[in-house]
């Protein structure tokens, strides 16, 4: 039986951020043309929508860049704030101000569905919708 050997270097990721954020996106990217090459990440989400991608010349200041492989679509995926009816909660390109924004739901997008918590007295054993939260919560859609 071989012993693993203990990495001397561990990979160490969090840490202090200089601006106020809703949340940082910390991790390490692995070029996938290049799997000796790692890059760490650490971006603070300042704005909601974060529409988060590969890196472009671009004047939307809810698009936060993670470098530029290809692997990467512009829009790779977005994170977003929503209550349990469907509406969005953020700062739109139509606002010309940092203000939050509430956005109604809007019927024809996917991801509008109602959610609503599990009924505890149920009888139901599938526990997949335990613990779902009554107000809102971060979306990460891709």
């Amino acid at each position: 039986v071989e012993e693993e050997e203990e990495d001397d270097n561990p990979i160490v990721l969090g840490g202090d951020i200089s601006v106020p954020a809703f949340a940082c996106l910390v991790g390490i990217f692995e070029d996938p043309a290049n799997k000796e090459e790692h890059t760490m990440i650490s971006v603070p989400l300042t704005r909601l929508p974060a529409t988060l991608g590969r890196d472009h010349k671009t004047s939307d200041k809810n698009f936060f860049g993670l470098g530029k492989a290809k692997a990467l679509s512009r829009a790779h995926c977005i994170i977003y704030y929503r209550d349990v009816i469907g509406g969005r909660l953020g700062q739109y390109s139509d606002n010309t101000s940092d203000e939050l924004v509430y956005h109604p739901p809007d019927s024809n997008h996917k991801a509008a569905k109602v959610i609503r918590p599990k009924d505890s007295g149920s009888d139901d054993d599938d526990d997949d919708d335990d613990d779902l939260p009554t107000t809102g919560f971060y979306v990460i859609e891709c």
